[in-house]
């Protein structure tokens, strides 16, 4: 577990990496460390700074079909995470937003999982139906729906 601190906190030092996506790597392999010893709050920190690494590539390539796959599958790792971790699934609609938004439009260029796309439509519709938003949850269960027909 000692380790496992001490990646993330020299994963999380202060300086520009050449290598964004291997960043990433490095921060998914702590966050396996920390949720191999139970610990999903810390997971959830390491899958947040991946996405960040991969955020940043997404940002200036937003053409880069996988980095937004990536970055959309990394939001969902996050927000299982962060459950995991006790954090209300409510909290996480926002991480769940740009999550689908990142997988649908990796889809687009060929690079995302339509397994992970569903599930995260699916876990985003049933947090809009929870924050009394039906609307919207009856809109992306159709998408959901419609990806699933695809699949």
């Amino acid at each position: 577990m000692v380790s496992a601190h001490t990646a993330y906190d020299l994963l999380t030092e202060d300086f520009p990496t050449p290598d964004p996506f291997a960043t990433a790597d490095a921060f998914v392999d702590c966050a396996s460390a920390f949720t191999t010893f139970g610990n999903h709050g810390m997971a959830f920190r390491c899958v947040v700074g991946a996405m960040a690494e991969v955020g940043r590539v997404r940002d200036d390539e937003p053409e880069n079909g996988l980095a937004q796959a990536r970055f959309g599958m990394l939001g969902y790792a996050a927000y299982t995470s962060g459950v995991a971790g006790g954090v209300a699934a409510s909290e996480l609609v926002d991480l769940l937003e740009v999550t689908v938004r990142a997988l649908t439009t990796g889809s687009d260029l060929d690079f995302a999982d339509p397994d992970t796309l569903i599930e995260a439509a699916k876990a985003l519709a049933d947090r809009y139906e929870e924050n009394g938003r039906p609307d919207d949850a009856a809109a992306i269960r159709r998408v959901a729906e419609g990806m699933a027909e695809l699949d």
